[in-house]
C-alpha cells in the first residue's frame, strides 16, 4: 500500500501561488524518492497576507482530514497551531501518522507525543535532496536507515554535562513548548532526551522558559538535554550567562547528560531530527561525544 502525505498549514498560511508551487516541488522529488503519495490540502490555496493564518475551525476541520493519512507534512510554521489543542485532544488518527515540521509545529509535536500517535521530524524537508545536512538527516529517517552525529562530524558542538542516556528524543521550539504547560497539549516528557531550540529570544527567556517547565513538572524524569540553535544576538555590552552557561546549569540542576550547540532548530542546513524512536547520546569528559537516533519508516521495499 503507498503510504500518502498530507501537506497541511496549520499555522500561518501561504501566501501565493509560487509558494505553493514551491512546495508541491519540494513533495515530489522526496515522494520519488521515499515512494509516497502527495496530498495537498486544500489550505494551501487559501492565500494570506504575511504574519496571518486560516480561521481556526477551518484549519481544525484539516488536521482532522490530515490525521487519516500515514505523513503529515506541517510545511509552515510561524504562529497559529495553539488554536488546534482542542481539536487534537479530541481527534482520531487512522492508524500511526508521521508528523514533519518544526518551529510553531512543536504544538503538534507535542499531540503527537501525549496522543501516543506515530513518529515525529523536527525540521522540513529540503528542497533539494542533495548533500545537505538536512537532506541527508531526512533521507536516513525516511528510507529506513539510522542518522548517527558525533564530535567528529559536528565540531562546534559542546560537552556540558557527560553521562549517557538511551531513550526517543523529544524535540520543540522550547518557548512554545513552555506556553503548552497546563494546556491538553502538554505531553510526558519522561524517559525522553530533550532537544530544545528557539528563535530570537533572549538568554532569560529562555531561563525563563526552562523555568516554567520545571516548576509545572515537565521537566520530570528527563534523562538527557540537547541544545540547539539559539539565534539571538546579545547587545555589545551584555554581561550576562551565555546560552551555554544557562544549558550546563541546567543539564546540572536535572542531572543529565547536556550537549549544546547542535545543528538543528532556526538555521541553515539544519538537521532534521527524528522524535519518537529509539536514540544513543554518549557525552564524555573529554568533550567527545556521539547520538544516533533509529528511523522513522522502515527501508523501502525492492518493487
Amino acid at each position: 500500500m503507498t503510504q500518502r502525505m498530507y501537506i497541511t498549514c496549520p499555522s500561518y498560511a501561504l501566501t501565493s501561488p509560487t509558494e505553493r508551487a514551491k512546495y508541491l516541488r519540494t513533495a515530489k522529488a522526496w515522494a520519488e524518492l521515499v515512494g509516497f503519495e502527495i496530498v495537498p490540502s486544500p489550505l494551501l490555496e487559501r492565500y494570506q497576507a504575511p504574519g496571518s493564518w486560516v480561521p481556526a475551525e477551518l484549519r481544525a476541520q484539516d488536521i482532522r482530514a490530515a490525521l487519516q493519512h500515514e505523513i503529515v507534512w506541517a510545511a509552515r510554521g510561524g504562529y497559529g497551531a495553539v488554536e488546534l489543542v482542542p481539536a487534537l485532544a479530541e481527534a482520531e488518527a487512522a492508524g500511526q501518522p508521521l508528523l514533519i515540521g518544526y518551529s510553531d509545529t512543536t504544538v503538534l509535536h507535542a499531540s503527537w507525543l501525549r496522543r501516543g500517535w506515530g513518529p515525529a521530524l523536527y525540521g522540513t524537508l529540503a528542497e533539494s535532496i542533495g548533500e545537505s545536512r538536512q537532506a541527508q538527516s531526512a533521507r536516513a529517517t525516511l528510507t529506513g536507515q539510522p542518522y548517527a552525529c558525533s564530535h567528529a562530524s559536528e565540531a562546534a558542538a559542546r560537552v556540558l554535562r557527560p553521562g549517557a542516556a538511551s531513550a526517543p528524543i523529544f524535540a520543540a521550539c522550547l518557548v512554545v513548548l513552555a506556553n503548552l504547560a497546563g494546556t491538553p497539549a502538554m505531553p510526558s516528557l519522561r524517559g525522553k532526551i530533550l532537544a530544545i531550540e528557539d528563535v530570537g529570544e533572549r538568554p532569560y527567556a529562555i531561563d525563563f522558559a526552562l523555568h516554567q517547565l520545571q516548576l509545572s513538572g515537565a521537566l520530570d524524569g528527563i534523562v538527557g538535554l540537547l541544545g540547539g540553535s539559539f539565534s539571538h544576538t546579545p547587545p555589545a555590552d551584555y554581561g550576562g550567562p551565555t546560552m551555554d552557561e544557562l544549558l550546563a546549569g541546567w543539564g546540572e540542576r536535572l542531572g543529565v547528560p547536556t550537549v549544546s550547540r547542535l545543528p538543528f532548530g532556526h538555521m541553515d542546513d539544519p538537521m532534521v531530527v527524528t522524535a519518537g524512536t529509539p536514540a544513543e547520546l554518549e557525552a564524555r569528559a573529554d568533550g567527545g561525544w556521539s547520538l544516533v537516533w533509529q528511523p522513522a519508516l522502515p527501508p523501502r521495499s525492492a518493487s
